[in-house]
Protein backbone atom coordinates (compact mmCIF):
# COMPACT_ATOMS: atom_id res chain seq x y z
CA UNK A 1 0.00 0.00 0.00
CA UNK A 2 1.13 3.61 -1.11
CA UNK A 3 2.02 5.71 1.75
CA UNK A 4 -0.20 8.58 2.27
CA UNK A 5 0.39 12.02 3.26
CA UNK A 6 -1.08 15.35 4.31
CA UNK A 7 -0.64 17.15 0.92
CA UNK A 8 -1.90 14.96 -1.01
CA UNK A 9 -5.67 15.42 0.28
CA UNK A 10 -8.55 16.83 -1.51
CA UNK A 11 -11.37 18.24 0.58
CA UNK A 12 -14.58 18.95 -1.46
CA UNK A 13 -18.29 20.62 -0.98
CA UNK A 14 -21.40 20.76 -3.27
CA UNK A 15 -24.10 22.76 -1.53
CA UNK A 16 -28.18 21.52 -1.83
CA UNK A 17 -30.31 24.31 -0.95
CA UNK A 18 -33.96 24.37 -0.74
CA UNK A 19 -33.77 20.62 0.22
CA UNK A 20 -35.48 18.36 2.82
CA UNK A 21 -33.23 16.83 5.29
CA UNK A 22 -34.21 13.03 4.64
CA UNK A 23 -34.24 14.24 0.59
CA UNK A 24 -30.19 15.28 1.00
CA UNK A 25 -29.33 12.31 2.80
CA UNK A 26 -30.64 9.78 0.48
CA UNK A 27 -28.32 11.41 -2.09
CA UNK A 28 -24.50 11.57 -2.47
CA UNK A 29 -21.92 14.28 -4.15
CA UNK A 30 -20.66 14.12 -8.14
CA UNK A 31 -19.04 17.34 -8.14
CA UNK A 32 -20.41 17.53 -11.67
CA UNK A 33 -19.12 21.01 -13.12
CA UNK A 34 -22.01 21.41 -15.17
CA UNK A 35 -25.30 20.68 -12.85
CA UNK A 36 -23.48 21.32 -9.28
CA UNK A 37 -22.76 23.82 -7.14
CA UNK A 38 -19.87 24.13 -5.02
CA UNK A 39 -17.51 27.45 -3.93
CA UNK A 40 -18.45 28.16 -7.67
CA UNK A 41 -21.29 27.77 -10.53
CA UNK A 42 -24.89 28.16 -11.72
CA UNK A 43 -26.23 24.90 -11.48
CA UNK A 44 -25.37 24.81 -15.29
CA UNK A 45 -22.29 25.56 -15.56
CA UNK A 46 -18.86 26.78 -13.87
CA UNK A 47 -19.06 24.44 -10.90
CA UNK A 48 -15.92 24.32 -8.58
CA UNK A 49 -16.06 22.19 -5.80
CA UNK A 50 -12.18 22.04 -4.16
CA UNK A 51 -11.83 23.49 -0.55
CA UNK A 52 -8.04 25.09 -0.65
CA UNK A 53 -8.07 24.86 3.52
CA UNK A 54 -4.73 26.23 5.48
CA UNK A 55 -5.25 23.23 7.78
CA UNK A 56 -5.95 19.42 7.52
CA UNK A 57 -9.28 18.85 9.51
CA UNK A 58 -9.88 15.43 10.83
CA UNK A 59 -13.72 14.62 9.69
CA UNK A 60 -13.97 12.12 12.97
CA UNK A 61 -17.10 10.01 12.96
CA UNK A 62 -19.50 10.85 16.39
CA UNK A 63 -19.49 6.99 17.82
CA UNK A 64 -19.05 6.33 21.40
CA UNK A 65 -18.21 3.74 23.58
CA UNK A 66 -20.32 2.67 26.32
CA UNK A 67 -18.33 0.69 28.69
CA UNK A 68 -19.69 -1.49 31.57
CA UNK A 69 -18.59 -3.95 33.68
CA UNK A 70 -20.00 -7.64 34.30
CA UNK A 71 -20.18 -10.01 36.50
CA UNK A 72 -18.35 -12.23 34.16
CA UNK A 73 -16.13 -14.19 37.08
CA UNK A 74 -12.81 -13.21 35.50
CA UNK A 75 -10.37 -10.24 36.77
CA UNK A 76 -9.54 -9.02 33.18
CA UNK A 77 -11.71 -7.20 31.33
CA UNK A 78 -14.12 -9.22 28.40
CA UNK A 79 -14.44 -7.70 25.02
CA UNK A 80 -18.52 -7.79 24.82
CA UNK A 81 -18.39 -5.10 28.05
CA UNK A 82 -17.76 -2.45 25.31
CA UNK A 83 -20.05 -1.11 22.83
CA UNK A 84 -19.67 1.17 20.06
CA UNK A 85 -23.07 3.36 19.71
CA UNK A 86 -23.91 6.78 17.79
CA UNK A 87 -23.40 9.31 20.71
CA UNK A 88 -26.31 11.69 19.21
CA UNK A 89 -24.21 14.17 18.70
CA UNK A 90 -22.99 16.18 15.54
CA UNK A 91 -19.94 15.63 13.54
CA UNK A 92 -18.31 19.09 14.25
CA UNK A 93 -15.30 20.15 12.89
CA UNK A 94 -13.94 23.70 12.05
CA UNK A 95 -12.12 24.95 8.42
CA UNK A 96 -9.83 27.17 7.98
CA UNK A 97 -9.92 29.13 4.79
CA UNK A 98 -8.78 32.74 3.10
CA UNK A 99 -12.27 34.69 2.78
CA UNK A 100 -13.91 35.92 -0.33
CA UNK A 101 -17.21 37.03 -1.58
CA UNK A 102 -18.08 33.62 -2.85
CA UNK A 103 -16.57 31.24 -0.41
CA UNK A 104 -18.13 33.06 1.79
CA UNK A 105 -21.68 33.10 0.61
CA UNK A 106 -21.61 29.55 1.00
CA UNK A 107 -21.48 29.78 4.78
CA UNK A 108 -23.63 32.45 5.10
CA UNK A 109 -25.98 30.51 3.43
CA UNK A 110 -25.25 27.40 5.54
CA UNK A 111 -25.64 29.55 8.42
CA UNK A 112 -28.27 32.22 8.27
CA UNK A 113 -31.03 29.70 6.12
CA UNK A 114 -34.11 31.20 5.77
CA UNK A 115 -32.97 34.74 6.26
CA UNK A 116 -30.52 34.64 3.06
CA UNK A 117 -31.74 35.72 -0.61
CA UNK A 118 -30.00 36.13 -3.16
CA UNK A 119 -31.06 39.09 -6.56
CA UNK A 120 -29.76 40.34 -9.66
CA UNK A 121 -27.97 44.00 -8.86
CA UNK A 122 -29.55 47.13 -10.59
CA UNK A 123 -26.39 48.89 -11.06
CA UNK A 124 -23.60 46.77 -10.92
CA UNK A 125 -24.29 44.79 -14.20
CA UNK A 126 -23.48 41.01 -14.15
CA UNK A 127 -23.58 40.37 -10.49
CA UNK A 128 -25.27 38.79 -7.93
CA UNK A 129 -26.11 40.33 -4.48
CA UNK A 130 -26.35 37.83 -1.70
CA UNK A 131 -28.05 39.19 1.43
CA UNK A 132 -28.01 37.77 4.63
CA UNK A 133 -30.14 38.86 8.01
CA UNK A 134 -30.89 37.18 11.05
CA UNK A 135 -33.46 34.06 10.21
CA UNK A 136 -37.11 33.68 11.00
CA UNK A 137 -37.51 30.43 11.01
CA UNK A 138 -36.10 27.41 12.80
CA UNK A 139 -36.62 25.35 10.04
CA UNK A 140 -32.95 24.12 8.08
CA UNK A 141 -32.93 23.97 4.39
CA UNK A 142 -29.61 24.96 2.86
CA UNK A 143 -26.96 21.35 3.88
CA UNK A 144 -23.73 20.39 1.99
CA UNK A 145 -21.90 17.73 1.24
CA UNK A 146 -18.13 17.71 2.63
CA UNK A 147 -15.61 15.27 1.73
CA UNK A 148 -12.27 14.72 2.81
CA UNK A 149 -10.92 12.19 -0.40
CA UNK A 150 -8.05 10.05 0.76
CA UNK A 151 -7.20 7.92 -2.20
CA UNK A 152 -6.36 8.37 -5.86
CA UNK A 153 -8.57 8.05 -8.99
CA UNK A 154 -9.53 4.56 -9.00
CA UNK A 155 -8.66 3.73 -5.94
CA UNK A 156 -12.10 1.91 -5.32
CA UNK A 157 -12.04 1.60 -1.53
CA UNK A 158 -14.23 2.77 0.58
CA UNK A 159 -12.26 4.94 2.93
CA UNK A 160 -12.79 8.28 1.24
CA UNK A 161 -14.68 10.64 4.72
CA UNK A 162 -18.05 12.01 3.35
CA UNK A 163 -20.48 14.22 5.52
CA UNK A 164 -23.71 14.59 4.61
CA UNK A 165 -26.42 17.20 5.96
CA UNK A 166 -23.79 19.68 6.73
CA UNK A 167 -24.83 23.21 7.98
CA UNK A 168 -22.54 26.04 9.04
CA UNK A 169 -22.99 26.65 12.85
CA UNK A 170 -20.80 29.18 13.46
CA UNK A 171 -18.50 31.40 11.31
CA UNK A 172 -15.41 33.45 12.60
CA UNK A 173 -14.30 36.60 10.18
CA UNK A 174 -10.69 38.14 11.56
CA UNK A 175 -8.61 40.91 9.70
CA UNK A 176 -5.51 41.63 10.54
CA UNK A 177 -3.22 44.20 9.11
CA UNK A 178 -0.73 42.89 6.74
CA UNK A 179 -2.63 39.83 6.67
CA UNK A 180 -5.41 38.73 3.73
CA UNK A 181 -8.73 38.08 5.44
CA UNK A 182 -9.14 34.48 7.30
CA UNK A 183 -12.56 32.81 7.97
CA UNK A 184 -13.03 30.04 10.05
CA UNK A 185 -16.59 27.79 9.84
CA UNK A 186 -17.42 25.19 12.23
CA UNK A 187 -19.29 22.70 10.57
CA UNK A 188 -21.88 20.59 11.91
CA UNK A 189 -23.50 17.95 10.32
CA UNK A 190 -26.26 14.51 10.28
CA UNK A 191 -24.53 12.44 8.95
CA UNK A 192 -20.66 10.53 8.79
CA UNK A 193 -19.81 7.55 6.59
CA UNK A 194 -16.83 5.80 4.94
CA UNK A 195 -17.18 6.07 0.98
CA UNK A 196 -15.76 5.37 -2.42
CA UNK A 197 -15.30 8.99 -4.04
CA UNK A 198 -12.34 7.88 -6.10
CA UNK A 199 -14.33 8.27 -9.42
CA UNK A 200 -14.46 12.13 -9.02
CA UNK A 201 -11.10 12.71 -6.90
CA UNK A 202 -8.32 11.74 -8.87
CA UNK A 203 -6.01 14.37 -11.10
CA UNK A 204 -7.78 13.57 -14.40
CA UNK A 205 -11.56 14.29 -12.26
CA UNK A 206 -13.58 16.82 -10.76
CA UNK A 207 -12.81 17.54 -7.48
CA UNK A 208 -8.80 17.92 -8.33
CA UNK A 209 -9.94 20.62 -11.21
CA UNK A 210 -11.90 22.17 -9.00
CA UNK A 211 -10.42 24.99 -7.17
CA UNK A 212 -11.75 28.20 -8.12
CA UNK A 213 -8.99 31.21 -9.08
CA UNK A 214 -11.01 33.68 -6.65
CA UNK A 215 -7.86 35.43 -4.96
CA UNK A 216 -8.75 36.29 -1.03
CA UNK A 217 -9.80 39.68 0.14
CA UNK A 218 -6.63 41.81 1.35
CA UNK A 219 -7.41 43.26 5.06
CA UNK A 220 -5.70 46.65 3.44
CA UNK A 221 -8.64 46.97 1.11
CA UNK A 222 -11.61 47.20 3.34
CA UNK A 223 -12.98 50.22 4.96
CA UNK A 224 -14.44 49.87 8.69
CA UNK A 225 -16.62 52.61 9.89
CA UNK A 226 -18.89 53.84 12.63
CA UNK A 227 -22.17 55.38 12.02
CA UNK A 228 -21.47 57.75 14.99
CA UNK A 229 -24.69 59.06 16.65
CA UNK A 230 -23.00 60.59 19.77
CA UNK A 231 -20.48 63.52 18.99
CA UNK A 232 -22.92 65.30 17.14
CA UNK A 233 -26.47 64.74 18.48
CA UNK A 234 -28.68 64.78 16.01
CA UNK A 235 -26.64 65.22 12.80
CA UNK A 236 -25.29 61.30 13.09
CA UNK A 237 -22.14 60.85 10.14
CA UNK A 238 -19.61 58.06 9.01
CA UNK A 239 -16.60 57.98 10.51
CA UNK A 240 -13.77 55.83 9.48
CA UNK A 241 -12.07 53.86 11.83
CA UNK A 242 -8.38 52.24 11.36
CA UNK A 243 -8.08 49.87 13.51
CA UNK A 244 -5.47 46.59 12.80
CA UNK A 245 -7.52 44.27 14.41
CA UNK A 246 -11.35 43.24 13.96
CA UNK A 247 -13.20 40.09 14.33
CA UNK A 248 -16.82 38.59 13.90
CA UNK A 249 -18.25 35.82 15.77
CA UNK A 250 -21.53 34.50 14.36
CA UNK A 251 -23.12 31.28 15.72
CA UNK A 252 -26.85 29.81 14.96
CA UNK A 253 -26.09 27.31 17.69
CA UNK A 254 -28.04 24.61 15.66
CA UNK A 255 -29.19 21.23 17.13
CA UNK A 256 -29.39 17.67 15.64
CA UNK A 257 -31.70 15.03 16.88
CA UNK A 258 -31.19 11.81 15.92
CA UNK A 259 -33.45 9.83 17.90
CA UNK A 260 -33.51 6.41 17.26
CA UNK A 261 -31.26 6.63 14.30
CA UNK A 262 -27.45 7.13 13.87
CA UNK A 263 -28.20 9.38 11.41
CA UNK A 264 -29.95 13.07 12.52
CA UNK A 265 -33.78 12.95 11.64
CA UNK A 266 -33.84 16.64 12.22
CA UNK A 267 -31.60 20.02 12.10
CA UNK A 268 -32.91 23.01 14.03
CA UNK A 269 -31.67 26.64 14.26
CA UNK A 270 -31.07 27.31 18.32
CA UNK A 271 -30.77 31.29 19.59
CA UNK A 272 -28.49 33.57 17.05
CA UNK A 273 -25.38 34.89 18.70
CA UNK A 274 -23.17 37.58 17.09
CA UNK A 275 -19.84 38.65 19.09
CA UNK A 276 -16.77 40.29 18.28
CA UNK A 277 -13.85 43.02 19.22
CA UNK A 278 -11.88 46.39 17.70
CA UNK A 279 -9.31 47.97 18.44
CA UNK A 280 -9.47 51.40 18.02
CA UNK A 281 -6.52 53.91 18.19
CA UNK A 282 -6.98 56.53 21.54
CA UNK A 283 -5.78 58.84 18.41
CA UNK A 284 -8.32 58.57 16.32
CA UNK A 285 -10.67 61.52 15.52
CA UNK A 286 -14.47 61.20 16.59
CA UNK A 287 -13.77 57.72 17.68
CA UNK A 288 -11.10 57.87 19.90
CA UNK A 289 -10.40 58.89 23.24
CA UNK A 290 -12.75 57.86 25.64
CA UNK A 291 -15.92 57.27 23.22
CA UNK A 292 -15.79 53.23 23.56
CA UNK A 293 -15.45 53.62 27.05
CA UNK A 294 -18.93 56.40 26.92
CA UNK A 295 -20.26 53.25 24.80
CA UNK A 296 -19.81 50.98 26.98
CA UNK A 297 -21.48 52.75 29.83
CA UNK A 298 -24.43 54.03 28.35
CA UNK A 299 -25.17 50.68 26.94
CA UNK A 300 -25.97 52.31 23.59
CA UNK A 301 -25.18 49.95 20.51
CA UNK A 302 -23.23 51.73 17.82
CA UNK A 303 -23.31 50.54 14.29
CA UNK A 304 -20.21 49.26 12.58
CA UNK A 305 -20.08 48.68 8.62
CA UNK A 306 -16.72 46.78 7.67
CA UNK A 307 -17.01 46.24 4.07
CA UNK A 308 -14.85 46.01 0.90
CA UNK A 309 -16.03 47.61 -2.68
CA UNK A 310 -16.70 50.94 -3.83
CA UNK A 311 -18.35 52.73 -6.47
CA UNK A 312 -15.93 55.04 -8.85
CA UNK A 313 -12.59 57.00 -7.39
CA UNK A 314 -14.74 58.69 -4.79
CA UNK A 315 -15.23 57.02 -1.29
CA UNK A 316 -18.70 57.52 -0.16
CA UNK A 317 -19.12 54.97 3.08
CA UNK A 318 -22.69 56.00 3.86
CA UNK A 319 -23.30 54.15 0.17
CA UNK A 320 -20.75 51.80 -0.48
CA UNK A 321 -21.49 50.09 2.62
CA UNK A 322 -24.69 48.70 1.31
CA UNK A 323 -22.99 47.27 -1.89
CA UNK A 324 -26.14 48.27 -3.50
CA UNK A 325 -26.31 52.59 -4.18
CA UNK A 326 -22.96 53.17 -4.93
CA UNK A 327 -21.68 56.67 -4.72
CA UNK A 328 -24.16 60.02 -4.35
CA UNK A 329 -25.17 58.82 -8.03
CA UNK A 330 -25.58 54.90 -8.21
CA UNK A 331 -22.97 53.16 -10.12
CA UNK A 332 -21.48 50.22 -10.10
CA UNK A 333 -19.25 48.86 -7.82
CA UNK A 334 -15.81 48.50 -9.49
CA UNK A 335 -12.44 48.54 -7.56
CA UNK A 336 -11.67 48.37 -4.12
CA UNK A 337 -10.45 51.52 -2.12
CA UNK A 338 -6.89 51.68 -2.90
CA UNK A 339 -7.65 51.14 -6.59
CA UNK A 340 -6.86 54.08 -8.53
CA UNK A 341 -9.05 52.78 -11.72
CA UNK A 342 -11.79 50.70 -12.42
CA UNK A 343 -10.51 46.48 -11.90
CA UNK A 344 -14.19 44.93 -11.70
CA UNK A 345 -12.65 42.31 -9.12
CA UNK A 346 -16.91 41.67 -8.73
CA UNK A 347 -15.24 40.25 -5.25
CA UNK A 348 -16.76 42.61 -2.41
CA UNK A 349 -18.15 41.97 0.92
CA UNK A 350 -20.39 43.75 3.46
CA UNK A 351 -20.68 43.30 7.02
CA UNK A 352 -22.87 45.55 8.98
CA UNK A 353 -23.74 45.18 13.11
CA UNK A 354 -25.33 46.95 15.61
CA UNK A 355 -22.58 46.83 18.05
CA UNK A 356 -23.11 46.58 21.89
CA UNK A 357 -20.03 47.10 24.16
CA UNK A 358 -19.87 44.74 26.93
CA UNK A 359 -16.18 44.58 27.77
CA UNK A 360 -13.23 47.21 27.03
CA UNK A 361 -9.32 47.67 27.98
CA UNK A 362 -6.46 49.37 27.30
CA UNK A 363 -3.81 47.97 25.25
CA UNK A 364 -0.52 48.46 23.02
CA UNK A 365 3.23 48.79 22.88
CA UNK A 366 3.73 51.76 20.91
CA UNK A 367 0.17 53.38 20.32
CA UNK A 368 -2.18 53.20 22.87
CA UNK A 369 -5.50 51.11 21.85
CA UNK A 370 -9.21 50.69 23.21
CA UNK A 371 -9.82 47.04 22.58
CA UNK A 372 -13.16 46.80 22.65
CA UNK A 373 -15.48 43.69 22.82
CA UNK A 374 -19.38 43.68 21.68
CA UNK A 375 -22.08 41.79 21.29
CA UNK A 376 -24.71 42.12 18.40
CA UNK A 377 -27.70 42.99 18.60
CA UNK A 378 -31.01 44.39 17.61
CA UNK A 379 -33.01 47.61 18.01
CA UNK A 380 -35.21 49.89 16.74
CA UNK A 381 -33.12 51.02 13.71
CA UNK A 382 -30.97 48.26 13.10
CA UNK A 383 -30.58 44.37 12.55
CA UNK A 384 -27.80 43.05 14.78
CA UNK A 385 -26.33 41.52 11.63
CA UNK A 386 -26.14 41.97 8.05
CA UNK A 387 -23.96 39.93 5.61
CA UNK A 388 -23.98 41.53 1.95
CA UNK A 389 -21.48 39.62 -0.97
CA UNK A 390 -21.25 40.90 -4.12
CA UNK A 391 -19.80 38.50 -6.96
CA UNK A 392 -20.05 37.55 -10.58
CA UNK A 393 -23.18 36.07 -11.87
CA UNK A 394 -21.64 34.37 -15.01
CA UNK A 395 -19.54 32.52 -12.04
CA UNK A 396 -21.66 31.84 -9.56
CA UNK A 397 -25.49 31.62 -8.18
CA UNK A 398 -25.73 30.53 -4.91
CA UNK A 399 -29.17 30.23 -4.57
CA UNK A 400 -30.90 28.68 -8.00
Amino acid sequence: MAIRTAWQDLYGIQMDTGATLATHLAGSPTYDAASDIGILGDGTANGKFALPLTSHPNYKAPTGSVDARQARGIAERHAREYNIVQTGDPVEFTLDMNGNAYNISAFIALLLQNGVSEAATVNTNGANLLTGIPYTLADVNNYAYLSRSLQPVGGGKSIDALIKGAICSGLQITGQQGAVLQIQPTIRAASWEQADLSAVAGPTDNLANSFSDIVPLKFQDSTIAFYDEYTNPGTPVWVEVYTPNISLNIVNNAIFNFYNNNKASVAILDNLEVTGSIEVPFSQDAVGDNYMIQRFLSGEPVKIAWFWGQSGDTKDIANDYTLVDGASTPGPFDRYKNDTVATNPLNFVSFIFNAKVNDYDFAGDNELMTTANFEAATDVDDQAITVKALYDSTKLTRIP
